[in-house]
Parts: C-alpha cells; structure tokens; sequence
C-alpha cells in the first residue's frame, strides 16, 4: 500500500504528464492538429501546476521531485522530437545552437551525476522559465515562422544549463529545488 502522503495531487500531475505523453504520437499520427495542441498545452499546464501546488499545500518531497523530473524528461523530449517532426525548417537553421545545448545539458548531467551520484534535475527560476518559453515557441510553430524565437529559447536553455553545471561545479550537491546560484552564493555569505 502506498502511503497517502505520496498520494497527492502534485504526484498524480507529475505522473499523468508522463502517462500522457504517448497520446501526443497517437494524435500526431491521427494528424489532429486542434487536439494535439490542446492536449500539448494541457500537459504543459502541468509541469507548471504540480510545482506550485506541491510548495503552496507543503507537499514536496523527494519523491514528487522525482516524478516531476520524470514527466519533464518525457515531455521535453517528445517536445524535441514533434519540432524535428514537424517543424525541421524552424531548426535547421540553429544547428549550431543545439549543438552547443547538447554540450552544455550533458555537462550539467555529468557534473550532477559525479557530485550526487546520480543524475539530479534542479528547477531553477531559469529552466521553469524556459519550460514556459519551449512550450509557447512550439505552439506558435503551428501559426508562423518561429526560427528566431527557437534560437532565442536555445539560448536561454543554454543559459539554465551553465547556471546548473556552475552550480554543481562550484557547490557540489545542489538540492533539486535551488531557484538560482545565486541562492546558493548567499547561504554562503
């Protein structure tokens, strides 16, 4: 029996971001444009609501981080995959741009997993930004050209990665809720 502590809704948002990743490919493949984005906006919602509620209830714990950091994953990734799918114009042109994403998201997990000894996930005011800014830049992809508002997100997510990587590099564990290094910089002081 799992204990009602771990049942709460925060928990239940995280897991149905993750559970409802696999009915954006069904309508993908459907081709239901109208309900893919409302379906995409809808889980979106939910990576922003499960945060709030968790702190605003007093319900976080590491196991809601954990699921929320698993629903993340599945969301974004699939987020990545639908913009080569569907919008392989838009990114072409920022090749460069991801590359260097790629670097700078493996080298926060690679200093995360060497300080914790696993992979850890840190919600920065940054990163929780740069989820709303992936999500917005995505569904206007469906209405007009998003080329440089793309570039302008990998820039910030690349920007949420070095704050991650400086954060394990320089303080070694990090909790996973740590809003800025700049917190960090004044439990120092």
């Amino acid at each position: 029996m799992i204990p009602k502590r771990l049942l709460t809704i925060p928990n239940a948002l995280s897991l149905g971001r993750f559970f409802g990743v696999p009915l954006l490919f069904l309508l993908v493949h459907l081709d239901q444009k109208a309900w893919f984005v409302g379906w995409y906006l809808l889980l979106g919602f939910t990576d922003f609501l499960d945060g709030k509620l968790a702190r605003l209830w007093n319900q976080t714990s590491r196991l809601g981080s954990y699921l929320d950091s698993l629903g993340d994953v599945a969301y974004y990734l699939a987020t990545a995959w639908f913009f080569l799918r569907l919008f392989p114009g838009y990114l072409q042109p920022n090749t460069i741009w991801i590359a260097l994403l790629l670097a700078t998201a493996g080298a926060a997990i690679i200093a995360s997993w060497y300080h914790c000894g696993r992979v850890t996930f840190v919600h920065t005011w940054l990163n929780q930004a740069n989820g709303a800014i992936v999500v917005a830049t995505f569904v206007l992809s469906f209405f007009m050209d998003t080329t440089y508002l793309i570039r302008i997100a990998l820039l910030l997510l690349i920007a949420g990665f070095i704050e991650i990587f400086l954060m394990f590099y320089w303080y070694g564990r990090v909790h996973p809720d740590t809003r800025t290094i700049l917190h960090l910089q004044e439990s120092e002081s």
